[in-house]
C-alpha cells in the first residue's frame, strides 16, 4: 500500500544579505531540495 505525501514547504523571509537558512528536515543531498527566491511583482528567480 502507498501512502502519497506533499512536499513538505519552507518559507523565509530574507533581506539581501542572507545566505543561510535552515531546513526542519532530514534530506539526502542539496539536489534533494527546490529553492525559489519570489520576487516583487510575483517574478520567480
Amino acid at each position: 500500500m502507498a501512502v502519497a505525501a506533499l512536499p513538505a514547504t519552507v518559507i523565509h523571509l530574507e533581506d539581501s544579505v542572507t545566505t543561510r537558512f535552515s531546513v526542519p528536515y532530514g534530506f539526502r543531498s542539496a539536489g534533494d531540495l527546490l529553492l525559489e527566491r519570489l520576487l516583487s511583482g510575483g517574478r520567480v528567480e
